[in-house]
């Protein structure tokens, strides 16, 4: 590698996502190894700093040992009430007996409409009687599509000469003449 590393290879570095090839730059080029080590550097300091702010909180706050311990006793002082799984299961039970009390006048009022809808919908309207040149018109068409249908369909095979169907001596004879 004949450039140095930009910023995206150092943290790939940092990271543990680095390639073999940048590895390699960073044991043979000492500017690349030298940028590492401060942000190493960097790094470990400013996780050793939140560490200690975090614990001069602590310190700062601290939390009632009363307090921690009522929350570390075990369940069987508890009331069953005060468990996680019984709060979760009531939130359910309540959560469906909403939606259940909410569904069902909807469900059932919209069924209603449509009942009511279907008996009160108008009749459609009844049409005129065909006259003597519609059924004669209607009748040419039925010929003509049935006489489409009754031709029957040419096989694939048929382009291939050897599959042809034979054709009638006398059908060859006039064709020559």
């Amino acid at each position: 590698m004949n450039r140095h590393l930009n910023e995206s290879d150092l943290t790939e570095l940092l990271c543990g996502t680095a390639s073999p090839e940048l590895h390699a730059h960073i044991s043979a080029c000492d500017a690349c190894s030298a940028e590492l080590a401060i942000l190493t550097g960097a790094l470990k300091a400013f996780n050793q700093d939140s560490l200690v702010a975090s614990r001069r909180q602590a310190e700062l706050h601290p939390i009632d040992t009363a307090i921690l311990g009522a929350i570390n006793a075990p369940s069987r002082n508890r009331s069953f009430w005060r468990t996680p799984w019984a709060l979760n299961w009531a939130a359910a039970v309540a959560t469906a007996t909403i939606v259940f009390a909410v569904t069902l006048p909807l469900t059932l009022h919209h069924a209603a409409s449509h009942q009511s809808a279907a008996v009160t919908a108008p009749a459609a309207p009844v049409a005129a009687p065909d006259t003597a040149d519609d059924i004669a018109n209607d009748n040419q068409m039925l010929a003509e599509i049935d006489a489409e249908l009754s031709q029957p369909d040419p096989s694939p095979l048929e382009s291939i000469p050897a599959f042809a169907p034979p054709v009638a001596e006398h059908a060859v004879h006039n064709k020559k003449a």
